[in-house]
């Protein structure tokens, strides 16, 4: 269990990865308590959806330039790395060491289809010596084998609304996988299928009552409002359970673009010789927080 103070909110992040905050009257974080930090736009599943644009002729962040923005973050912080690929990072052992170091909580997302084994052995490396505590790795029927073969209490496996269908992330909580289900995000590539993936977005709007019904699944914000979430809910669990809006405890960092902003899909500012307590002070004055 891990404990520590970030402005006026005490917070507690249990070995289950539960965290809960506590504060008096209303939140005033000076840190964000979690951070999606993007280190490279290097990929080649070239994803028609692919809310970075990324490719794989993209753009690698420099580590000096990555450590520099987090400077000053409590002992505690969560770092949820992504990209692009992040295992295509040639300094990624460096990043993650560095990050680790500093008491920071590093997660990191993946592709299943990226999950070659040698890229399953860096990851079961990187485990051994506690660089990484949660791994979110995107679904592909074609390699579960792949996904179970990383598998421990801290994998989540990914689903985005309209993307994946919905019978795939029903049947993976069935087979005992824990499920992260994300909003489509109309960025980058993913503004050109917006339009084409109406009719699957809704598909999941009319059947997330089962999603709730199975157990073991969580929403990011994005899902939450596309799926109207707060709808099956009770107002006392609700509360309970929800983390806040984007922005008020969290950010995006993008260290290869150097831009920041309160989501991956919001508007991106130059992060310049700002430093992360700044950033994060510039984005809650946006949100009247």
């Amino acid at each position: 269990m891990i404990k520590y103070q970030n402005g006026n909110c005490s917070v507690i992040i249990q070995k289950d990865g539960t965290k809960i905050i506590d504060y008096e009257h209303s939140p005033k974080p000076i840190f964000p308590m979690s951070i999606d930090l993007k280190i490279t736009n290097k990929c080649d599943g070239m994803c028609s959806w692919c809310h970075e644009n990324s490719t794989s002729h993209g753009k690698h962040a420099d580590v000096e330039f990555i450590l520099k923005c987090l400077d000053g973050l409590p002992s505690g912080t969560e770092i949820a790395i992504g990209g692009g690929n992040p295992l295509e990072h040639p300094y990624l052992s460096e990043i993650l060491s560095a990050l680790t170091q500093r008491g920071l909580i590093v997660n990191m997302t993946v592709n299943s289809k990226h999950l070659f084994k040698s890229a399953i052995e860096t990851i079961q490396r990187y485990r051994r010596k506690n660089w990484i505590h949660g791994l979110g790795v995107s679904w592909d029927w074609n390699w579960e084998y792949r996904i179970k073969s990383i598998s421990d209490p801290n994998t989540v496996t990914h689903f985005i609304v309209g993307i994946d269908i919905i019978e795939s992330a029903l049947s993976a909580l069935k087979r005992g996988h824990k499920c992260l289900i994300l909003g489509f995000k109309k960025y980058g590539r993913g503004e050109n299928v917006w339009e084409e993936v109406q009719y699957d977005i809704q598909i999941w709007k009319d059947r997330t009552k089962e999603l709730l019904e199975r157990g073991h699944v969580a929403f990011d914000t994005l899902a939450l409002e596309q799926l109207n979430i707060r709808s099956y809910l009770k107002p006392e669990i609700w509360e309970q359970m929800f983390m806040g809006k984007d922005g008020e405890f969290t950010m995006f960092l993008d260290a290869v673009d150097k831009t920041y902003a309160i989501s991956s899909t919001a508007k991106r500012y130059e992060i310049g010789d700002k430093g992360i307590q700044q950033m994060f002070e510039n984005l809650r004055k946006q949100l009247c927080l």
